[in-house]
């Protein structure tokens, strides 16, 4: 591109090294000529087949390229590609005038359609500076961006001023993103995450500058490995991802997967602030349906989210309502999501729950399963409640409750045998006569759950909750109880006292209703109560309770459920302590009330909405009328063929070759499976552990309860011992004190898109439709 009286840097060998570091050679190594497809002989390089240049086809040396030769060197598998500029052949005169006058840099420029440390299909190209430097000094050197993950590098020297003794001086690297390379016509292609190389203003010798590349060089690895280590950001925040060919600047409506092939996902506003509105399209796409019960907090988190509220359509993505039979699951599109499992109602009935829970109790004693007070459920029990009663009198309380009943209706405490209804279905409990007191009145606990998977098992607990107090002060006398607002916490029957007193200030330890981040604050420094001991032991409850329902809950999921994007559900688990500070179970609601009668209600649910929405990972359904590529030239910068929901990743098909795994792992010892288990992960593996990864991502004020490092010890409650649990607990034990490095082995899977694998033909009950 110059003419012989123009020196121009010599690129030292080490500078192709640099190019090529943490790319992996397989096979097939060619190398040919960008214009003229023309193949070269090559020798290898640090690993890679690298041309030395030192021969041309006669054809490159015809037409248009006598005005400079590029020479592409392309290793179509290893993604390492390398393209050099050579001055063989003399520019003319006047093209050679023009480049002088201009005194422009050149520019060299390590990009990617992938990321360069794994993709298959990259092509990678480098701009080298000629080699007729006459004293063969150079003046190159290289500054890595420190927010570039995957070592992506732009490279740029200058060739200046016509020097007679060979020097050059450098450019401003400020001048080099308006200068009118010569190489526009690559570098134009380019969107990636590149960091400048600024050419120093003195001259160096050879011999200094190889010292100082291998310096950089060394330097630039450290950046690398700096940039691999993927850390959980303590507050939720999504970790930024290279996907395609840029590190991209999405939407703010959207967040991004950590894994490469993953779509990404709607990024849920708060309550109170709405989020950028999404181009028309998109937000055609986006339905929500409304129900009777759908809560305010649930509209207004959605509607600032970008979605539109429907109240009849048969073509949602997100609902929020009552729970429907197991088998109107079966009528969900591949793309719809709902507040609900099949079969939940195992332990959202009393009656169910306590069956469930007697199930576990006769097998694993009763020492471990002392979760609820000991229940009777009529009619089919009346003749041992009977046996009971005549045995202990009439001085022990008793209290009957309907099975299915919600927000205390029908609830009373008795002592009479008169007092039991006959011929309808009722449980009884043992009242629990010792209740903790605070301020002298009762109160139980309302946690949060959040269960986002059945089989493998994944429970989320909310950091705060309600704690509802009894308007009157506790007393133990028989004639009292009669007296509802004493001897029930329910806010609806509560509210209704003329002793009730509202709390609006969610931190402080006043009126009828608190936040459990308080009553945590107020028992430790008040009462001295090891909180977090209390803490684990409520945890302990609710991985049980959870547990005794998964046998039914899992069954009419693997029924009726066409796609693991479909359900998730938040449960409401009521709680009482007893003077021992022993937590009781006294039901589960799988329809929580979230409705916010008070600032203290929206202080502690919205932001819970929010989170929970986060965590469940909704993405962007796909449409019949517009196809991807338009949607993201809507929308902005998004990864390429990336942007809307791929039903494979929720996929419920597996192949022979994993249901041997299954089957084999199932049956093995936990020192086994530790073992090898996650040594070949499969395709069906990777989709359940990049799902996980990405929740956890979003716990916001959520904790992970199950799995953990040490819930291994719950698998024997199991019914059935089920395989993903037993990769789960192998999962957390090697990863849960380095996620980065599982998230890496995970990335390079996906990167392969080996998690895209999935069987053709699926279950009968699969529903897959194109939306809208």
């Amino acid at each position: 591109m110059h003419d012989k009286g123009v020196n121009v840097c010599v690129m030292p060998e080490n500078m192709q090294e640099l190019l090529l570091d943490g790319c992996n050679p397989k096979q097939n190594i060619v190398w040919q000529c960008d214009l003229h497809e023309t193949h070269l002989g090559a020798t290898q390089v640090n690993g890679h087949n690298f041309n030395d240049g030192s021969a041309l086809k006669s054809d490159c040396t015809n037409g248009a390229s006598n005005v400079n030769h590029h020479v592409i060197f392309n290793c179509r598998n290893c993604s390492t590609g390398v393209k050099r500029s050579r001055d063989e052949s003399p520019c003319s005169d006047e093209e050679s005038a023009d480049l002088s006058s201009q005194k422009m840099p050149l520019k060299m420029q390590l990009r990617s359609s992938e990321r360069c440390n794994y993709s298959d299909s990259f092509q990678s190209k480098a701009i080298l500076p000629s080699e007729s430097y006459t004293n063969g000094s150079v003046c190159p050197s290289i500054r890595l961006s420190d927010d570039c993950p995957f070592h992506s590098c732009e490279f740029v020297t200058s060739a200046d001023k016509s020097i007679s003794n060979g020097s050059v001086c450098s450019s401003n690297s400020n001048s080099i993103e308006s200068a009118p390379s010569v190489n526009e016509d690559y570098s134009s292609q380019s969107n990636n995450c590149c960091s400048e190389i600024k050419t120093p203003s003195n001259v160096m010798e050879s011999e200094n500058l190889i010292s100082d590349f291998n310096e950089v060089d060394q330097k630039a690895t450290e950046k690398k490995e700096k940039c691999d280590c993927l850390k959980y950001p303590s507050n939720g925040a999504v970790i930024t991802q290279s996907i395609d060919n840029h590190e991209m600047p999405l939407h703010p409506g959207l967040r991004l997967s950590l894994f490469p092939h993953v779509p990404p996902y709607i990024k849920f506003a708060t309550y109170d602030s709405k989020g950028e509105q999404f181009p028309p399209r998109i937000h055609k796409l986006l339905r929500w349906k409304l129900s009777k019960i759908t809560p305010v907090v649930v509209r207004k988190v959605v509607v600032n989210s970008g979605y539109r509220l429907l109240k009849k359509s048969t073509y949602w993505g997100g609902t929020w309502g009552k729970h429907i039979r197991s088998v109107g699951f079966k009528t969900l599109f591949d793309y719809q999501k709902m507040n609900h499992f099949p079969g939940t109602f195992q332990i959202g009935r009393k009656d169910r729950l306590w069956k469930s829970m007697q199930k576990l109790m006769s097998k694993f004693g009763k020492q471990k399963f002392d979760l609820m007070p000991t229940t009777y459920i009529l009619p089919q029990d009346k003749k041992f409640l009977r046996q009971v009663w005549k045995k202990n009198g009439t001085q022990d309380p008793w209290i009957v409750k309907p099975p299915a009943s919600a927000r205390g209706t029908g609830i009373r405490v008795v002592h009479k045998w008169c007092q039991i209804p006959d011929n309808v279905p009722l449980i009884v409990q043992k009242y629990i006569s010792n209740p903790y007191l605070i301020n002298e009145t009762k109160f139980d606990l309302r946690l949060y759950v959040l269960v986002t998977s059945v089989n493998p098992l994944r429970i989320y607990l909310y950091d705060n909750g309600l704690v509802r107090f009894a308007s009157v002060k506790y007393s133990t006398e028989l004639t009292t109880l009669g007296d509802r607002y004493m001897h029930l916490t329910n806010y609806s029957i509560n509210k209704l006292s003329s002793k009730y007193k509202q709390n609006e200030d969610a931190t402080a330890c006043q009126g009828h209703k608190w936040t459990l981040k308080t009553l945590w604050n107020y028992m430790e420094k008040e009462l001295n109560v090891d909180v977090k001991s209390l803490w684990q032991r409520l945890i302990d409850l609710i991985i049980k309770t959870i547990i005794s329902g998964e046998h039914t809950i899992n069954q009419l999921s693997s029924a009726n459920l066409g796609s693991r994007y479909n359900s998730y559900e938040l449960f409401g688990i009521d709680v009482l302590f007893d003077t021992e500070l022993k937590p009781w179970l006294l039901e589960v609601n799988i329809s929580p009330s979230l409705h916010s009668a008070s600032p203290l209600d929206l202080a502690v649910k919205a932001p819970m909405v929010h989170d929970l929405m986060n965590i469940v990972g909704f993405q962007i359904p796909r449409s019949k009328k517009f196809s991807e590529e338009q949607l993201c030239e809507e929308l902005g910068p998004v990864p390429k063929k990336c942007l809307c929901l791929d039903t494979r990743l929720y996929s419920t098909n597996i192949s022979i070759s994993e249901k041997c795994k299954h089957n084999t792992f199932t049956d093995s010892t936990r020192p086994e499976y530790l073992k090898k288990i996650i040594e070949d992960l499969t395709p069906d593996d990777i989709r359940h552990l990049i799902q996980y990864e990405d929740e956890l991502t979003q716990l916001g004020s959520f904790q992970k309860i199950f799995p953990t490092p040490n819930t291994y010890e719950y698998l024997q409650y199991f019914d059935n011992p089920r395989y993903y649990n037993l990769l789960f607990d192998a999962w957390e034990t090697k990863y849960s004190d380095c996620r980065e490095e599982g998230i890496r082995l995970l990335q390079t899977k996906c990167e392969e898109g080996i998690h895209l694998r999935v069987l053709k033909t699926g279950p009968a009950t699969s529903k897959v439709r194109i939306n809208y």
